[in-house]
């Protein structure tokens, strides 16, 4: 045998050996590719290795029909180098893969922790709204008796007090007063999502029904215009959407500059995906720095002598559009008026 002829076989059978190396590893890889396109490529790269060992039997073929021809090496040379590079492919892939799983392994063990950590999170939130409504309840009950007891001491001894005790039986009057509204709205924000009845709510009779609320409260004086235009029916929870505009209603009235009149306007108009309502009004406006606090609960912009009030309708309103699968935001400038909007899915 010369040399060329020996030089020709060791080429095909280190060819062979790159050829079935890739071809295990083909197999192993094929066993845990998922995706259906990596698959379809992995096959096809696999039909060519068979086309290979074709290959490799024609050139066995030609080197023992003519050993020391120049197509005999010509033809050992292009095997050895197609399957040299055929293996590279294989084993790039495979180090690819294995960094996939890799990845796909850790995605899934991170989303595992973010699942338990998000069911951690609910869970306590449900404790915290269980103890809001129990403390809020059992604290109810010594404040009534509280506030009863302050009123038969003004109407039994109100003759027998001098100015300054008066005065000292007023505060404690209206220091428990403001105690009960703060203790009923914070019942009122803990009761929110239960016992929740979604059914069909026409917006439109349900803000004149609140208008009219407010209407039979009476208005000594500045009596508000409110304009509403043609609003739909969305899917919501009744009693809920009623205390949501309820509360932006009352606030546009409320808030307002001295001396002017009230105007305020409710409006809805459909975006895509979803309905945005707004409420505006002509008040005293919220500073840019502010914005981003009015929906916190227990949060107050002014002192209780300017504007009463417990500082969670606003929150209770993040809570209820949030329950509805919404946001809401507002827009407003100092002195220029505020525009509260919020969105429900159409």
């Amino acid at each position: 045998m010369t040399f060329q002829s020996a030089l020709v076989l060791v080429m095909i059978l280190a060819g062979a050996l790159t050829l079935i190396a890739s071809i295990v590893h083909t197999r192993l890889i094929f066993k845990v590719v998922v995706n259906p396109l990596y698959r379809r490529r992995w096959q096809i790269l696999r039909g060519m290795m068979y086309f290979f060992l074709i290959g490799y039997v024609g050139a066995i073929l030609i080197v023992l029909s003519e050993p020391d021809s120049l197509l005999s090496i010509l033809a050992g040379a292009v095997f050895f180098a197609g399957a040299g590079f055929v293996y590279i492919v294989v084993r790039l892939g495979e180090a690819t893969i294995t960094e996939l799983s890799f990845r796909r392994k850790e995605s899934e063990e991170k989303a595992q922790a973010f699942e338990k950590l998000n069911l951690a999170l609910i869970e306590k939130n449900r404790e915290l709204e269980q103890f809001a409504y129990v403390a809020s309840h059992d604290l109810q009950e010594p404040l009534n008796t509280l506030s009863g007891y302050v009123g038969l001491l003004q109407k039994r001894y109100q003759g027998n007090l001098d100015d300054e005790g008066k005065g000292f039986v007023a505060y404690i009057r209206n220091a428990s007063e403001r105690m009960s509204r703060l203790i009923r709205d914070l019942l009122e924000y803990a009761r929110l999502g239960k016992e929740r009845q979604v059914e069909d709510v026409d917006t439109q009779d349900l803000v004149q029904a609140v208008i009219n609320d407010l209407n039979g409260k009476g208005w000594s004086e500045n009596e508000p215009v409110i304009e509403i235009t043609e609003l739909p029916s969305i899917r919501g929870v009744r009693a809920e959407l009623r205390r949501l505009f309820q509360n932006l209603i009352s606030n546009a009235i409320k808030f307002v500059k001295t001396g002017e009149p009230i105007r305020v306007s409710v409006t809805a108009r459909a975006h895509e995906s979803h309905w945005v309502f707004k409420v505006s009004d002509n008040g005293i406006g919220i500073s840019s720095e502010q914005q981003n606090r009015v929906f916190d609960i227990f949060e107050r912009l002014h002192s209780r002598q300017d504007y009463p009030g417990t500082g969670i309708g606003l929150a209770t309103c993040k809570k209820i559009v949030e329950m509805h699968g919404g946001e809401i935001g507002v827009d407003s400038q100092e002195n220029e008026g505020s525009t509260f909007y919020f969105t429900i899915p159409i």
